[in-house]
């Protein structure tokens, strides 16, 4: 019997057998179809009808809040005993945590106000919601909702009627457009790359950095973009690039690749890789890499989210080449904040809570949390504000807007949360690396 998964090796020309190793499951993010900069056009006049935020807060016994998930009450099967779509089981244990955090919130003496409304997914129900539902009229405060068709319609909803917006798990960077009420808690592709190629900077020097991607659109842009930061971080544009590689779409031309040259003169090189869709390519690259080092040579090599949930690596290649990844989350499931929840969420819900619970949790703590401290206009004191939180650190900033055709050159785009998390594969598992 084969043990193991067969994969095309594109070194060898053949077709392997390989046993990948321990990993923990971790939520990763989805970057398919979120480009790195959403210009959006210019109207005939120019002018946005926009209301910017007057800055004039108010300090309020209570808070309304209006929480948007896709339940998807209207496809479950009442007589199942399993709940079949992994949406719908988002949707609860993100609810069932934040129920949680609104109990410790009001017990620290902070009141909100919580409506729940169940989108059902469907983009027509979110377009009769955001003109009819009370809740969305009185919301102070607005969390959700999940796909991303409908969170465009709430931020234009919020954007008009200046109230505050939380998207919750989108990653992408074009879902609004001049709304600095919309607070993108996860991270875009773009503040992904740029933390890749800082926490490299941080350890290795311009020369021991190479860049590897495909030679595709998207991938192309995130090496424009950490080339971007590496100037950004030098402060100034008059300077190298770093070396960079445009391998070929095709992970079967890896073997046309030589890699040799850039292991003669250095003790250590960095290879940063935003490259998450194709896992053969990665495989194969990670191979070429390990036999192109020297014995006395360390490697490290920056990759993507995805890379956590690839099956048909050898994870010995993670371990030889101290492979890091970027992550929106990371739970540790030793610190004692973290085993408070677990044990806490699973006497009230007889389960363990997933990623998404944690994010929950945080996020209505930190909502109530500056609308306690700051009112309803907490989001202009967004960029204050920097905590460490049990899946992640929130460290929102002001995206401004790129096209240099606008009428206001200064003209907020979002608020972005720019904390990514960095992780090392270290002994078969990956600990956070960075703070």
């Amino acid at each position: 019997p084969i043990e193991g998964t067969r994969v095309y090796d594109p070194v060898k020309q053949e077709w392997v057998t390989i046993k990948p190793g321990p990993k923990e499951k971790m939520e990763t993010l989805q970057f398919a179809d979120a480009p790195l900069i959403q210009i959006p056009p210019i109207t005939m006049d120019g002018v946005d009808q926009y209301t910017p935020n007057t800055g004039n807060g108010q300090q309020l016994e209570s808070y309304n809040v209006t929480l948007l998930l896709p339940f998807l009450s209207n496809r479950v099967d009442v007589s199942a005993t399993e709940i079949s779509s992994s949406v719908t089981k988002w949707s609860l244990q993100f609810y069932a945590a934040a129920k949680l955090a609104l109990n410790d919130l009001s017990t620290a003496g902070v009141n909100l106000n919580v409506s729940v409304i169940d989108t059902e997914g469907d983009p027509q129900r979110v377009e009769r919601m955001v003109n009819n539902r009370i809740e969305l009229a009185n919301a102070n405060v607005i969390i959700g909702p999940y796909r991303r068709e409908n969170i465009r319609t709430v931020a234009e909803y919020a954007k008009q009627q200046n109230k505050i917006m939380i998207s919750p798990y989108s990653a992408a960077s074009n879902l609004t457009v001049e709304n600095p009420n919309f607070i993108q808690v996860s991270p875009s592709l773009e503040t992904h790359c740029e933390n890749l190629l800082q926490h490299a900077r941080d350890e290795f020097e311009p020369e021991e950095i190479i860049l590897v991607a495909r030679d595709i659109p998207i991938e192309k842009l995130c090496l424009a973009t950490m080339q971007q930061e590496h100037f950004n971080i030098l402060g100034t544009a008059y300077a190298d690039s770093l070396e960079y590689i445009l391998a070929p779409q095709d992970a079967s031309e890896l073997i046309d690749m030589d890699l040799s040259a850039y292991f003669e003169a250095e003790e250590q090189l960095a290879f940063v890789v935003p490259s998450w869709a194709d896992e053969t390519f990665i495989y194969g690259l990670l191979r070429k890499i390990d036999l192109a080092k020297k014995e006395f040579q360390r490697v490290v090599v920056y990759g993507m989210p995805q890379w956590i949930t690839f099956d048909h690596i050898d994870f010995e290649y993670y371990e030889k080449l101290n492979v890091r990844v970027s992550s929106s989350s990371f739970v540790d499931t030793k610190d004692e904040e973290v085993k408070t929840f677990r044990r806490d969420y699973y006497d009230q819900y007889g389960e363990l809570p997933a990623n998404e619970a944690y994010m929950a949790y945080d996020l209505v703590r930190f909502i109530g949390e500056m609308l306690e401290k700051y009112g309803t206009d907490f989001v202009n004191q967004l960029d204050q504000e920097t905590k460490r939180y049990m899946h992640t650190q929130f460290n929102f900033q002001k995206v401004m807007r790129k096209d240099p055709n606008a009428v206001e050159l200064n003209q907020v785009e979002r608020y972005e949360n720019k904390f990514v998390n960095i992780l090392e594969f270290n002994n078969f598992a990956f600990e956070k690396s960075n703070n």
